[in-house]
């Protein structure tokens, strides 16, 4: 199979040259995540968790019913969730991906309870950087959002959910889950013991744990490079003609 010839490919992390190069012949560079990069590291203090919502329609809406599909183990990690804010006197919050958020909301408090969390919204795509400053304990199942804030030193625990995972990428190494099933800050499993201890492995790890973790398991998806520095100096490179 021939592949494209590109001069250039901007990418999050090294290991995305894994996907890339199976049909394009180009040099690479890791610039990180252009729009993450446009937000500073913000310090907070706040104990509370924040679920970064991945609530998409197509999976958890049912059309043709006009009701809200039943996913089994995403059910039970809404339990776990649940069960661990309560009993560690955690506020719960959860990070809206949507735009239009009347169903998504309304979708979490039927699996988390009304009374259970803060919905927090989004009138854009910015709002959801700025949002999670204010935050520093995360959860979630594979969003870039999640490997972005933990990049920039966030804690962030990643809990599996078959929906989002594709098998199709499984030997290109696009997440740890499909190189190891737990891990210090992830797990596969759905007993409520691995979810507890990741969380807490996750949040309350040495300040050098977290950031031989953030070495070791998320540079290689995606990198934090304040101000977009190397993108910007690439591109003043190129505009001088300097490559």
């Amino acid at each position: 199979m021939s592949k494209f010839k590109v001069d250039y490919a901007c990418l999050y992390g090294r290991n995305t040259s894994l996907f890339y190069s199976k049909f394009m012949k180009t040099k690479y560079l890791v610039t990180g995540s252009v729009k993450n990069n446009n937000f500073s590291i913000k310090k907070s203090n706040d104990k509370s968790i924040v679920f970064i919502s991945q609530f998409r329609m197509h999976i958890n809406y049912n059309f043709k019913k006009n009701t809200f599909n039943n996913i089994s183990d995403e059910n039970l990690f809404y339990r776990h969730l649940n069960k661990y804010c309560k009993k560690y006197n955690k506020r719960l919050f959860v990070l809206s991906c949507q735009t239009e958020q009347k169903l998504e909301e309304e979708y979490f408090n039927r699996n988390l309870g009304t009374d259970n969390f803060v919905f927090i919204s989004k009138s854009n795509w910015k709002d959801t950087y700025i949002n999670s400053e204010d935050f520093n304990y995360f959860v979630t199942s594979s969003s870039t959002l999640g490997y972005e804030l933990m990049a920039k030193g966030k804690r962030v625990a990643f809990v599996f959910l078959k929906k989002f995972f594709n098998w199709k990428f499984e030997n290109i190494k696009s997440s740890f889950f499909a190189i190891k099933d737990e891990g210090f800050f992830w797990t596969k499993s759905e007993v409520y013991e691995k979810f507890e201890k990741t969380l807490n492995n996750a949040f309350f790890c040495s300040v050098l744990r977290h950031r031989l973790n953030i070495k070791k398991y998320i540079n290689p998806y995606v990198v934090y490079d304040k101000g977009n520095k190397k993108f910007i100096n690439f591109i003043t490179r190129l505009n001088n003609r300097e490559l």
